[in-house]
């Protein structure tokens, strides 16, 4: 097999791994069901992705440890840093928050997070890829081949769903925020609620807010 074949393999497998641990992670942290992971299937594309980095930045240090940890830990929290940077910029959201954690870079990266990913990169060097690459070496050639098609389409379609869904929710969002604030302006021009009673209506359902907002617009031109 080629290096392409077994790294897109290898992206694969990181990725189903990495949302298992992090959907457990977070489920007995809320005490529920967590669908971790910024798509609807089950992987996290950005474990897969630091699998990749770590194996092709740290496979020739293995017989360093502690040069893989320290490594692995700048590896991983620079990804993790352009990562939140990507997916803020593209969907106005935060999809991790690392303010309240000490020594935290804003927000996207903490000490606590990256020391720990410094760990994983270790057990991954060490322990995981061995045994992952003797595994493949066992598997009908076929049978990877078809599994790495269907992942392919799998994710691709799961791409295509979560972005639509995604710039949906957002153009909602911006929408509301924008008749919120449109609302505030008319209120503080015209007095037309009491504080307390505009704040209590602010609460109501996005269409009553475009009502309102339209029949006051009406009335007062």
């Amino acid at each position: 097999m080629s290096i392409v074949y077994n790294y897109m393999l290898y992206f694969f497998i990181y990725s189903f791994l990495g949302w298992v641990c992090e959907s457990i992670y977070c489920s007995c942290l809320q005490k529920k069901v967590i669908n971790r992971g910024f798509l609807n299937g089950p992987v996290c594309p950005v474990y897969g992705v630091g699998a990749l980095i770590i194996i092709t930045g740290l496979w020739s240090y293995r017989d360093s440890m502690i040069a893989v940890f320290v490594m692995g830990v700048i590896l991983t929290s620079l990804l993790e840093y352009v990562t939140a940077t990507i997916l803020e910029k593209l969907f106005h959201a935060k999809w991790w928050d690392y303010s309240k954690h000490k020594f935290n870079i804003n927000g996207k990266v903490c000490l606590l997070n990256s020391t720990m990913f410094g760990f994983m990169s270790l057990f991954v060097i060490e322990v995981l890829h061995p045994f992952v690459i003797d595994v493949l070496s066992k598997m009908n050639s076929l049978v990877l081949f078809v599994f790495l098609i269907l992942a392919m389409m799998c994710m691709i379609g799961d791409l295509v769903v979560t972005a639509k869904a995604l710039n949906s929710l957002t153009v909602r969002v911006d929408a509301l925020a924008s008749i919120v604030d449109d609302m505030k302006k008319i209120h503080a021009k015209f007095k037309l609620y009491e504080d307390e009673e505009f704040l209590r209506k602010l609460k109501i359902s996005p269409e009553e807010v475009a009502q309102r907002l339209k029949a006051v617009s009406e009335k007062y031109g």
